[in-house]
């Protein structure tokens, strides 16, 4: 069996291609649903890796915009796309060619199913969602899904904790005038071609004040329809270290407004600061087992 590398690399640009995975959204037949397409990042946390992407990714909904209809939501699962780890010859990751692996979003035990991922625990009241075990999140579009532990992976493509950005008392905030990279798969497209999936690395700005972590900061411009939970990095004293997650654009990616004459070039992107939660996970509560409803 190949053991997995735990020495995190630093980070530079030239591997930033490899720290985001592509995410295709599954029916309940595990069937690709078409246009479904997002972004996502893999951090170890206690020894476990665990991927990371929006809410609204894995549900179909604006956290922001709930609008329901008599059909439930039909993403019952994800296929997460990656380049393949081969090995580690003398400290060196061998990585080549893809692999995918398919993860249940639900515990379909339970009626009606109850949601596998971890997300924060303060909500915002929605009745039509709550019935079917969705809470819909406050403040972060943010959820996490713990990784089976024989999914190994190479030290390039996960990201560990001397590689996030944590805020000190001596270090600035992100903000107005930072350069940022946003790590992803835009439309599902892979510059390399899906047979060795490689993201795309765009260069934004901060263009909005960051004084509140809890509200989501804007960038200058969007990312593209599938950029939806592609990490977002800054550099700092000559490091690049993950500060956040992409959220979309100002109007959310699956929305009409995205397919209407109204969307202007001017749209801005919008990011979750997690720059706070990874200082102390315990300032972003995460519940291990949605078991707020008896079954």
């Amino acid at each position: 069996m190949t053991k997995q590398n735990t020495n995190s690399q630093p980070l530079n640009r030239h591997v930033l291609h490899l720290a985001a995975v592509l995410i295709q959204c599954l029916d309940e037949d595990l069937q690709d649903i078409v246009g479904c397409t997002a972004s996502g990042f893999i951090r170890v946390e206690n020894g476990k890796n665990y991927l990371y992407t929006c809410w609204h990714v894995v549900t179909g909904f604006d956290p922001s915009n709930i609008q329901t209809t008599n059909e439930l939501p039909n993403r019952k699962y994800i296929k997460v796309l990656m380049q393949n780890y081969q090995a580690e010859v003398e400290g060196i990751s061998i990585i080549g060619g893809n692999r995918a692996f398919t993860l249940p979003l639900y515990d379909f035990d339970f009626d009606p199913p109850m949601p596998l991922w971890h997300q924060e625990i303060f909500d915002v009241d929605c009745l039509a969602l709550n019935e079917i075990n969705l809470r819909v999140p406050k403040f972060y579009d943010v959820i996490k899904i713990e990784l089976p532990s024989d999914i190994l992976f190479s030290a390039y493509q996960v990201i560990y904790d001397n590689q996030l950005y944590l805020i000190s008392g001596s270090d600035p905030l992100v903000t107005v005038g930072d350069k940022v990279y946003v790590v992803g798969f835009p439309y599902g497209y892979s510059f390399s071609g899906l047979d060795k999936p490689e993201a795309i690395t765009l260069t934004r700005f901060i263009s909005s004040p960051g004084a509140n972590v809890h509200v989501p900061m804007l960038l200058d411009s969007i990312g593209a329809p599938g950029m939806s939970g592609a990490p977002v990095f800054v550099e700092r004293n000559d490091k690049i270290q993950l500060f956040g997650i992409y959220l979309g654009s100002i109007y959310p990616d699956f929305s009409t407004l995205r397919n209407s004459a109204n969307i202007r070039p001017t749209d801005l992107g919008k990011v979750n600061n997690l720059s706070m939660v990874f200082l102390n996970d315990n300032s972003w509560p995460l519940i291990p087992q949605f078991n707020y409803l008896e079954h």
